[in-house]
Protein backbone atom coordinates (compact mmCIF):
# COMPACT_ATOMS: atom_id res chain seq x y z
CA UNK A 1 0.00 0.00 0.00
CA UNK A 2 2.91 2.42 0.72
CA UNK A 3 4.63 1.70 -2.43
CA UNK A 4 0.86 2.03 -4.10
CA UNK A 5 0.67 5.69 -2.90
CA UNK A 6 4.54 6.42 -3.47
CA UNK A 7 3.45 5.55 -7.38
CA UNK A 8 0.47 7.66 -7.42
CA UNK A 9 2.60 11.19 -5.41
CA UNK A 10 5.82 10.01 -8.11
CA UNK A 11 2.25 10.31 -10.85
CA UNK A 12 0.51 13.74 -9.41
CA UNK A 13 4.26 14.99 -9.26
CA UNK A 14 4.99 14.77 -12.64
CA UNK A 15 1.79 15.42 -13.93
CA UNK A 16 2.01 18.71 -11.90
CA UNK A 17 5.36 19.76 -13.45
CA UNK A 18 3.86 19.39 -16.72
CA UNK A 19 1.37 21.69 -15.79
CA UNK A 20 3.76 24.46 -14.37
CA UNK A 21 5.61 24.26 -17.25
CA UNK A 22 2.62 24.41 -19.72
CA UNK A 23 3.20 25.36 -23.62
CA UNK A 24 2.56 23.61 -26.81
CA UNK A 25 4.57 20.82 -28.38
CA UNK A 26 6.20 20.85 -31.58
CA UNK A 27 8.66 18.05 -33.12
CA UNK A 28 11.25 19.72 -35.49
CA UNK A 29 12.00 17.63 -38.35
CA UNK A 30 15.00 19.16 -39.22
CA UNK A 31 16.23 16.88 -41.57
CA UNK A 32 14.00 14.96 -44.17
CA UNK A 33 16.60 12.15 -44.89
CA UNK A 34 17.78 8.93 -42.39
CA UNK A 35 20.88 6.73 -42.25
CA UNK A 36 18.67 3.84 -41.67
CA UNK A 37 15.37 1.96 -43.01
CA UNK A 38 13.62 0.95 -39.83
CA UNK A 39 10.97 -1.33 -40.85
CA UNK A 40 8.13 0.42 -38.14
CA UNK A 41 9.40 4.01 -39.38
CA UNK A 42 6.33 5.73 -40.11
CA UNK A 43 8.04 9.03 -42.17
CA UNK A 44 9.54 6.37 -44.41
CA UNK A 45 8.44 8.11 -47.98
CA UNK A 46 10.03 11.05 -46.27
CA UNK A 47 12.91 9.55 -45.12
CA UNK A 48 13.84 8.60 -48.63
CA UNK A 49 12.74 11.63 -50.63
CA UNK A 50 15.38 13.88 -51.51
CA UNK A 51 17.30 15.57 -49.15
CA UNK A 52 15.94 18.83 -47.38
CA UNK A 53 17.78 20.90 -44.44
CA UNK A 54 15.55 23.31 -42.37
CA UNK A 55 18.64 26.23 -42.60
CA UNK A 56 19.24 27.48 -38.72
CA UNK A 57 17.72 31.01 -40.25
CA UNK A 58 14.46 28.93 -41.55
CA UNK A 59 14.49 27.21 -38.07
CA UNK A 60 14.80 31.37 -36.36
CA UNK A 61 11.21 32.32 -38.64
CA UNK A 62 9.81 29.00 -37.89
CA UNK A 63 10.29 29.32 -34.31
CA UNK A 64 9.18 32.89 -34.14
CA UNK A 65 6.19 32.18 -36.06
CA UNK A 66 5.04 29.18 -33.52
CA UNK A 67 6.40 31.44 -30.32
CA UNK A 68 4.39 34.38 -31.29
CA UNK A 69 1.16 31.97 -32.27
CA UNK A 70 1.42 29.71 -29.05
CA UNK A 71 3.41 31.71 -26.33
CA UNK A 72 5.48 28.85 -24.68
CA UNK A 73 7.25 25.99 -26.63
CA UNK A 74 8.16 22.83 -25.88
CA UNK A 75 10.12 21.31 -28.31
CA UNK A 76 11.26 17.66 -29.37
CA UNK A 77 14.01 17.72 -32.39
CA UNK A 78 13.79 14.80 -34.97
CA UNK A 79 13.90 13.71 -38.08
CA UNK A 80 14.69 11.58 -40.37
CA UNK A 81 18.02 11.45 -38.26
CA UNK A 82 18.81 14.72 -36.71
CA UNK A 83 22.34 14.26 -36.21
CA UNK A 84 22.68 14.09 -40.24
CA UNK A 85 21.96 17.95 -39.99
CA UNK A 86 25.32 20.35 -40.92
CA UNK A 87 24.41 22.68 -38.30
CA UNK A 88 23.15 20.55 -35.70
CA UNK A 89 24.51 22.61 -32.62
CA UNK A 90 23.12 25.92 -33.75
CA UNK A 91 19.85 24.09 -34.39
CA UNK A 92 20.36 23.24 -31.24
CA UNK A 93 21.52 26.42 -29.93
CA UNK A 94 18.54 28.04 -31.21
CA UNK A 95 15.74 25.01 -29.93
CA UNK A 96 17.06 25.34 -26.33
CA UNK A 97 17.32 29.09 -26.16
CA UNK A 98 13.23 28.94 -26.59
CA UNK A 99 12.87 25.65 -24.53
CA UNK A 100 16.02 25.11 -22.23
CA UNK A 101 14.31 21.72 -21.95
CA UNK A 102 13.87 20.63 -25.50
CA UNK A 103 15.25 17.00 -26.49
CA UNK A 104 16.38 15.07 -29.60
CA UNK A 105 15.26 11.91 -30.83
CA UNK A 106 18.39 9.84 -32.36
CA UNK A 107 18.93 6.54 -33.25
CA UNK A 108 22.06 6.88 -31.68
CA UNK A 109 24.07 5.23 -35.06
CA UNK A 110 26.38 8.95 -35.45
CA UNK A 111 26.62 9.58 -32.02
CA UNK A 112 30.14 9.79 -31.00
CA UNK A 113 31.78 11.44 -27.89
CA UNK A 114 32.59 14.10 -29.71
CA UNK A 115 28.94 15.17 -31.24
CA UNK A 116 27.86 14.31 -27.45
CA UNK A 117 30.49 16.73 -26.56
CA UNK A 118 28.77 19.57 -28.48
CA UNK A 119 25.43 18.86 -28.04
CA UNK A 120 25.89 18.88 -24.28
CA UNK A 121 28.03 22.26 -25.03
CA UNK A 122 25.18 23.45 -26.95
CA UNK A 123 22.55 23.31 -24.25
CA UNK A 124 20.93 20.54 -24.86
CA UNK A 125 20.39 18.17 -21.65
CA UNK A 126 18.70 15.26 -22.94
CA UNK A 127 17.75 12.65 -25.46
CA UNK A 128 15.11 10.07 -26.20
CA UNK A 129 16.21 6.95 -28.14
CA UNK A 130 14.58 4.30 -29.44
CA UNK A 131 14.68 0.34 -28.81
CA UNK A 132 12.90 -2.59 -30.19
CA UNK A 133 14.69 -5.84 -28.23
CA UNK A 134 17.44 -6.87 -26.00
CA UNK A 135 18.46 -9.63 -28.77
CA UNK A 136 20.51 -8.24 -31.67
CA UNK A 137 19.17 -10.28 -33.87
CA UNK A 138 15.63 -9.22 -33.39
CA UNK A 139 16.97 -5.37 -32.96
CA UNK A 140 18.48 -5.91 -36.46
CA UNK A 141 15.98 -7.17 -38.48
CA UNK A 142 13.85 -3.83 -38.10
CA UNK A 143 17.08 -1.58 -37.77
CA UNK A 144 19.61 -3.24 -39.99
CA UNK A 145 22.87 -4.87 -39.55
CA UNK A 146 25.13 -3.62 -36.95
CA UNK A 147 22.25 -1.34 -35.85
CA UNK A 148 22.14 -2.75 -32.53
CA UNK A 149 26.04 -2.89 -31.07
CA UNK A 150 25.69 1.11 -32.75
CA UNK A 151 22.89 2.06 -30.52
CA UNK A 152 24.52 0.61 -26.95
CA UNK A 153 28.12 2.45 -28.30
CA UNK A 154 26.03 5.87 -28.88
CA UNK A 155 23.97 5.39 -25.75
CA UNK A 156 27.34 4.93 -23.72
CA UNK A 157 28.89 7.97 -25.51
CA UNK A 158 25.73 10.11 -24.93
CA UNK A 159 25.58 9.54 -20.95
CA UNK A 160 29.39 9.54 -20.74
CA UNK A 161 28.74 13.35 -21.84
CA UNK A 162 25.92 14.43 -19.26
CA UNK A 163 22.76 13.64 -21.58
CA UNK A 164 19.94 12.50 -20.33
CA UNK A 165 18.48 9.24 -21.79
CA UNK A 166 15.02 8.61 -22.11
CA UNK A 167 14.22 5.74 -23.25
CA UNK A 168 11.00 4.40 -26.39
CA UNK A 169 10.39 0.50 -26.16
CA UNK A 170 8.51 0.05 -29.47
CA UNK A 171 7.22 -3.54 -29.43
CA UNK A 172 6.30 -5.18 -32.53
CA UNK A 173 4.93 -8.65 -32.90
CA UNK A 174 7.66 -10.21 -33.78
CA UNK A 175 9.51 -8.27 -30.49
CA UNK A 176 6.09 -8.95 -28.44
CA UNK A 177 7.27 -11.57 -26.12
CA UNK A 178 9.85 -9.81 -25.22
CA UNK A 179 8.88 -7.22 -23.44
CA UNK A 180 9.61 -8.57 -19.43
CA UNK A 181 13.62 -9.20 -21.04
CA UNK A 182 13.83 -5.72 -22.57
CA UNK A 183 12.26 -4.44 -19.53
CA UNK A 184 14.95 -5.72 -17.55
CA UNK A 185 17.44 -4.92 -19.92
CA UNK A 186 16.24 -1.21 -19.79
CA UNK A 187 16.36 -0.98 -16.21
CA UNK A 188 19.58 -2.61 -15.98
CA UNK A 189 21.29 0.46 -18.17
CA UNK A 190 20.04 2.75 -15.89
CA UNK A 191 17.20 4.13 -18.11
CA UNK A 192 14.72 4.30 -15.91
CA UNK A 193 12.65 6.68 -17.86
CA UNK A 194 10.77 5.81 -20.73
CA UNK A 195 7.55 5.32 -22.21
CA UNK A 196 5.94 2.28 -24.13
CA UNK A 197 4.23 2.39 -27.55
CA UNK A 198 3.10 -0.73 -29.27
CA UNK A 199 3.16 -0.39 -33.15
CA UNK A 200 1.51 2.31 -34.93
CA UNK A 201 1.33 1.61 -38.74
CA UNK A 202 3.01 4.09 -41.27
CA UNK A 203 2.62 3.36 -44.65
CA UNK A 204 1.68 0.47 -45.91
CA UNK A 205 3.44 -1.93 -48.41
CA UNK A 206 3.22 -0.92 -51.87
CA UNK A 207 3.50 -3.29 -54.74
CA UNK A 208 6.81 -3.21 -56.38
CA UNK A 209 8.40 -0.99 -54.87
CA UNK A 210 10.89 -0.76 -52.33
CA UNK A 211 10.63 -2.85 -48.81
CA UNK A 212 9.84 -0.14 -45.84
CA UNK A 213 12.38 -1.78 -44.08
CA UNK A 214 16.07 -3.91 -44.05
CA UNK A 215 15.49 -7.93 -44.61
CA UNK A 216 16.28 -9.63 -41.14
CA UNK A 217 20.41 -10.07 -41.05
CA UNK A 218 21.85 -12.18 -38.80
CA UNK A 219 23.94 -10.54 -35.90
CA UNK A 220 27.40 -11.67 -35.46
CA UNK A 221 28.39 -14.34 -32.85
CA UNK A 222 28.96 -12.66 -29.33
CA UNK A 223 29.29 -13.43 -25.51
CA UNK A 224 26.10 -14.39 -23.78
CA UNK A 225 26.58 -11.98 -21.42
CA UNK A 226 26.34 -8.98 -24.15
CA UNK A 227 22.36 -9.59 -23.92
CA UNK A 228 21.92 -8.27 -20.51
CA UNK A 229 19.40 -10.04 -19.39
CA UNK A 230 18.30 -11.13 -15.64
CA UNK A 231 15.94 -13.52 -14.95
CA UNK A 232 15.39 -13.11 -11.19
CA UNK A 233 15.00 -9.17 -10.54
CA UNK A 234 16.20 -5.99 -12.30
CA UNK A 235 20.13 -6.80 -13.00
CA UNK A 236 22.39 -3.94 -11.59
CA UNK A 237 24.12 -3.21 -15.06
CA UNK A 238 23.01 -3.82 -18.68
CA UNK A 239 25.74 -6.98 -19.58
CA UNK A 240 24.74 -8.98 -16.50
CA UNK A 241 22.16 -12.42 -16.22
CA UNK A 242 22.45 -15.33 -18.89
CA UNK A 243 21.60 -15.48 -22.17
CA UNK A 244 18.08 -14.86 -23.71
CA UNK A 245 16.56 -17.95 -25.72
CA UNK A 246 17.61 -17.87 -29.44
CA UNK A 247 15.79 -14.90 -31.98
CA UNK A 248 13.19 -16.10 -33.52
CA UNK A 249 13.61 -16.40 -36.92
CA UNK A 250 11.59 -12.91 -38.44
CA UNK A 251 10.29 -12.52 -42.04
CA UNK A 252 11.59 -10.22 -44.23
CA UNK A 253 9.55 -6.68 -43.18
CA UNK A 254 8.50 -6.23 -46.80
CA UNK A 255 4.89 -5.60 -45.48
CA UNK A 256 4.78 -3.59 -41.83
CA UNK A 257 1.37 -4.66 -41.55
CA UNK A 258 3.15 -7.95 -40.39
CA UNK A 259 4.32 -5.63 -37.17
CA UNK A 260 0.63 -5.02 -35.68
CA UNK A 261 0.17 -6.96 -32.64
CA UNK A 262 -2.91 -9.25 -32.46
CA UNK A 263 -5.04 -9.32 -30.35
CA UNK A 264 -3.12 -11.98 -28.58
CA UNK A 265 -0.41 -10.28 -28.61
CA UNK A 266 -1.67 -7.72 -26.72
CA UNK A 267 -3.42 -9.38 -23.78
CA UNK A 268 -0.08 -10.87 -23.25
CA UNK A 269 1.70 -6.98 -24.02
CA UNK A 270 -0.55 -5.51 -21.31
CA UNK A 271 -0.10 -8.51 -18.90
CA UNK A 272 3.19 -8.08 -18.89
CA UNK A 273 3.33 -4.21 -18.74
CA UNK A 274 1.02 -4.86 -15.92
CA UNK A 275 3.48 -7.14 -14.04
CA UNK A 276 6.47 -5.65 -14.48
CA UNK A 277 5.00 -2.12 -12.99
CA UNK A 278 4.03 -3.94 -9.77
CA UNK A 279 6.77 -5.34 -9.27
CA UNK A 280 9.36 -3.15 -9.55
CA UNK A 281 6.25 -0.04 -8.48
CA UNK A 282 6.33 1.58 -11.97
CA UNK A 283 3.88 3.60 -13.48
CA UNK A 284 4.39 2.97 -17.13
CA UNK A 285 3.14 5.32 -19.76
CA UNK A 286 1.94 4.01 -22.76
CA UNK A 287 2.23 6.81 -25.83
CA UNK A 288 0.21 4.76 -28.64
CA UNK A 289 -3.20 4.84 -28.19
CA UNK A 290 -5.26 1.50 -27.21
CA UNK A 291 -8.87 1.86 -27.14
CA UNK A 292 -11.01 0.55 -24.34
CA UNK A 293 -12.89 -2.09 -26.82
CA UNK A 294 -9.81 -3.82 -27.23
CA UNK A 295 -8.93 -4.14 -23.57
CA UNK A 296 -10.29 -3.41 -20.18
CA UNK A 297 -7.83 -0.62 -19.09
CA UNK A 298 -9.10 -0.58 -15.43
CA UNK A 299 -7.65 -3.95 -14.80
CA UNK A 300 -4.08 -2.46 -15.25
CA UNK A 301 -3.08 0.51 -12.60
CA UNK A 302 0.29 0.53 -13.31
CA UNK A 303 0.09 1.74 -16.57
CA UNK A 304 -0.86 5.08 -17.82
CA UNK A 305 -3.01 5.14 -21.40
CA UNK A 306 -3.38 7.81 -23.74
CA UNK A 307 -5.64 8.93 -26.71
CA UNK A 308 -4.91 10.62 -29.95
CA UNK A 309 -4.67 14.16 -29.19
CA UNK A 310 -5.10 15.42 -32.76
CA UNK A 311 -7.33 19.14 -32.65
CA UNK A 312 -7.68 18.58 -28.70
CA UNK A 313 -7.52 21.28 -27.00
CA UNK A 314 -5.65 19.89 -24.44
CA UNK A 315 -2.39 17.84 -25.39
CA UNK A 316 -2.10 18.40 -28.93
CA UNK A 317 1.26 18.78 -30.54
CA UNK A 318 2.41 19.70 -33.45
CA UNK A 319 5.03 18.76 -36.10
CA UNK A 320 7.16 21.02 -38.75
CA UNK A 321 8.45 19.33 -41.77
CA UNK A 322 12.27 19.98 -43.20
CA UNK A 323 10.34 21.91 -45.56
CA UNK A 324 8.75 24.46 -43.65
CA UNK A 325 5.64 22.59 -43.53
CA UNK A 326 2.95 22.72 -40.42
CA UNK A 327 1.18 19.51 -39.31
CA UNK A 328 -1.25 18.70 -36.88
CA UNK A 329 0.85 15.26 -35.87
CA UNK A 330 3.97 13.64 -36.97
CA UNK A 331 1.88 10.54 -37.97
CA UNK A 332 -0.26 12.90 -40.41
CA UNK A 333 1.23 13.28 -44.00
CA UNK A 334 -0.35 16.34 -45.29
CA UNK A 335 0.57 19.74 -44.74
CA UNK A 336 -1.37 22.45 -43.45
CA UNK A 337 0.76 24.87 -44.66
CA UNK A 338 4.41 26.76 -45.30
CA UNK A 339 5.56 28.57 -41.87
CA UNK A 340 8.05 30.08 -43.86
CA UNK A 341 5.55 32.40 -45.71
CA UNK A 342 2.66 32.16 -43.28
CA UNK A 343 1.53 32.87 -40.09
CA UNK A 344 -0.03 29.85 -37.93
CA UNK A 345 -3.15 31.81 -37.64
CA UNK A 346 -3.84 31.88 -41.18
CA UNK A 347 -3.14 28.46 -41.77
CA UNK A 348 -5.12 27.71 -39.36
CA UNK A 349 -8.26 29.64 -40.91
CA UNK A 350 -7.35 27.38 -44.25
CA UNK A 351 -8.76 24.79 -46.16
CA UNK A 352 -6.46 21.68 -44.99
CA UNK A 353 -7.12 22.42 -40.96
CA UNK A 354 -10.52 22.66 -41.29
CA UNK A 355 -11.00 19.67 -43.80
CA UNK A 356 -9.09 17.96 -40.83
CA UNK A 357 -11.07 18.95 -37.81
CA UNK A 358 -14.18 17.52 -40.18
CA UNK A 359 -12.69 14.25 -40.52
CA UNK A 360 -11.40 14.03 -36.91
CA UNK A 361 -15.24 14.58 -35.76
CA UNK A 362 -16.34 11.86 -38.51
CA UNK A 363 -17.30 9.00 -35.83
CA UNK A 364 -15.60 5.72 -37.71
CA UNK A 365 -19.02 3.27 -38.32
CA UNK A 366 -17.41 0.41 -35.48
CA UNK A 367 -17.27 3.38 -32.61
CA UNK A 368 -20.71 4.24 -33.03
CA UNK A 369 -22.44 4.18 -30.17
CA UNK A 370 -19.57 3.60 -27.87
CA UNK A 371 -19.46 5.35 -24.44
CA UNK A 372 -15.36 6.14 -24.41
CA UNK A 373 -15.22 7.45 -28.18
CA UNK A 374 -14.72 10.93 -27.26
CA UNK A 375 -11.48 9.50 -25.18
CA UNK A 376 -10.42 6.98 -27.53
CA UNK A 377 -11.63 8.15 -30.76
CA UNK A 378 -10.66 4.55 -32.43
CA UNK A 379 -6.75 4.58 -31.97
CA UNK A 380 -4.44 6.67 -34.08
CA UNK A 381 -6.43 8.67 -36.73
CA UNK A 382 -2.73 9.59 -38.00
CA UNK A 383 -2.37 6.24 -39.17
CA UNK A 384 -6.45 6.17 -40.40
CA UNK A 385 -4.54 9.14 -43.14
CA UNK A 386 -1.47 7.18 -43.72
CA UNK A 387 -3.45 3.61 -44.51
CA UNK A 388 -6.65 5.24 -45.50
CA UNK A 389 -6.21 8.35 -47.12
CA UNK A 390 -8.26 10.26 -44.50
CA UNK A 391 -8.56 10.97 -40.66
CA UNK A 392 -12.01 9.99 -40.59
CA UNK A 393 -11.94 6.23 -40.77
CA UNK A 394 -10.35 3.97 -38.21
CA UNK A 395 -6.58 2.92 -36.82
CA UNK A 396 -6.23 0.01 -39.12
CA UNK A 397 -4.35 -1.82 -36.12
CA UNK A 398 -7.75 -1.16 -33.95
CA UNK A 399 -9.80 -2.39 -37.60
CA UNK A 400 -7.59 -6.01 -37.67
CA UNK A 401 -7.81 -6.56 -33.99
CA UNK A 402 -11.28 -6.35 -34.12
CA UNK A 403 -11.93 -8.33 -37.12
CA UNK A 404 -9.65 -10.81 -35.29
CA UNK A 405 -11.71 -10.91 -32.40
CA UNK A 406 -15.02 -11.46 -34.53
CA UNK A 407 -13.27 -14.42 -35.69
CA UNK A 408 -11.95 -15.78 -32.82
CA UNK A 409 -14.37 -14.56 -30.36
CA UNK A 410 -13.26 -12.17 -27.38
CA UNK A 411 -10.59 -13.81 -24.87
CA UNK A 412 -11.71 -16.06 -22.07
Amino acid sequence: MVNDWGRRLRRWWSRLIADWRGGTTVLLEIVRECNQRCAYCYRLPDSRGPARRLAPAELDTVLERLTTHFGRLRLTITGGEPTLHPDLEAMVRRCVAVDPAATLITNLSTMTPALAGRLRAAGLRGIQVTFLSPVPAEHEALCGAGSFDRWLAGLTHAREAGLEVGAILLVTRPTARRVPESLRFLLGLGLGSFLVNRYNGGFPAKGGGEPPGPAPQQAPSRPATDDGLSTTDVPARGGDGPAPAAADPLPAAADPAGLFLTGGDLDRFLADLEEAGARWNLTIPLGVPIPSCLADLSRYPHLEFSACPIGRDRGMYWAVGADGALRACNHLPGSLGDLLTTPVADILRGEPWQRLRQELATVPAPCRGCPTFDRCRGGCRGAAATWAGSAAGLDPWVERVLAGRDREGPPG
